[in-house]
């Protein structure tokens, strides 16, 4: 495929696209932890440098995982029809965005504090290991959920620390993004990986766990979530409304938990992923609202 400058564009367009999700998550962690820090009103030049950062450097890895994994994404109905592995982008032009997003990623970061600075470097050096193949972390038990936990507890961090300090409440909010990946994670991602997980002998939890044993797990996740905040909010800084808005998303979330308690059924494991999805969204605006002094 030629290299013209419009043939780059769509490339990048279709690589960035594909990956927006995962791309969002990191940043958004961080703005979350930046607004929670602060109260509501966070330093605005530093906090849009680091999520420029991190959302380059998220871009980075992310593509560069894409590249990797072509071949194992292309025995998966869903990522199948990702640009890479079904050919609409060339790991050359890939290969590309990952140099520039990581290169404008890195120089972003030096206009930030030099603590945020190591814990991006960390973030995108654990992440590139991820998925390198000589080091191949992804392979290793646990850190194919560990890597995603440890990079949401440190964009959380990072959030803090854009706006001055760690406080109880973004402390909780690293610990919620921690244990939930590993417990979340394995029940309505990895569960759709386990062929081709399997297939290029990777061991998740997914694969390790019965499927009742999983969702039990997220049942005391956010079981244990709602005991806590409705318990210690206060402490942890929040107001009245963070409980209020917790309690009900975690009630939303138990169910449709716990109908598939017992076994998978797809039109019920939909409803349970779909009501996962407004559970994540929900504790982050129970984050965001709660730090509030209202």
């Amino acid at each position: 495929m030629e290299l013209t400058l419009t043939n780059i564009a769509s490339a990048y367009y279709l690589s960035i696209k594909s990956r927006a999700p995962a791309i969002i998550a990191f940043p958004l962690a961080a703005t979350v932890g930046c607004l929670v820090s602060s109260h509501g009103l966070p330093p605005i030049p530093s906090a849009i440098a680091v999520v420029l950062s991190l959302v380059a450097i998220a871009t980075c890895v992310y593509v560069y995982n894409d590249i990797t994994d072509a071949e194992m994404d292309k025995l998966n109905p869903v990522k199948k029809h990702r640009p890479i592995p079904s050919g609409k982008v060339s790991k050359e032009q890939a290969m590309s965005l990952v140099y520039v997003s990581g290169i404008v990623g890195i120089g972003l970061s030096l206009f930030t504090k030099p603590e945020i600075l190591l814990l991006l470097a960390t973030y995108m050096i654990l992440f590139l290991a991820y998925s390198n193949p000589k080091i191949r972390l992804k392979k290793r038990f646990l850190f194919k959920e560990g890597t995603i936990a440890i990079g949401l507890l440190v964009s959380t961090l990072i959030g803090g620390i854009t706006a001055g300090r760690i406080t109880w409440g973004v402390i909780f909010q690293g610990l919620f993004f921690f244990f939930g990946t590993f417990i979340i994670y394995s029940t309505f991602v990895d569960f759709n990986d386990i062929y081709e997980d399997r297939i290029h002998g990777m061991k998740t939890l997914a694969m390790v766990l019965k499927w009742k044993t999983r969702i039990e797990m997220a049942i005391l996740y956010a079981l244990a979530i709602m005991i806590t905040t409705t318990l210690a909010y206060s402490q942890l800084g929040f107001n009245l409304v963070f409980p209020i808005i917790v309690v009900a998303a975690c009630l939303l979330f138990l169910r449709f938990l716990i109908p598939i308690l017992n076994g998978f059924e797809k039109m019920k494991y939909d409803r349970a992923l779909k009501s996962m999805y407004y559970f994540w969204v929900l504790m982050q605006s129970a984050l965001v609202i709660g730090s509030l002094a209202i």
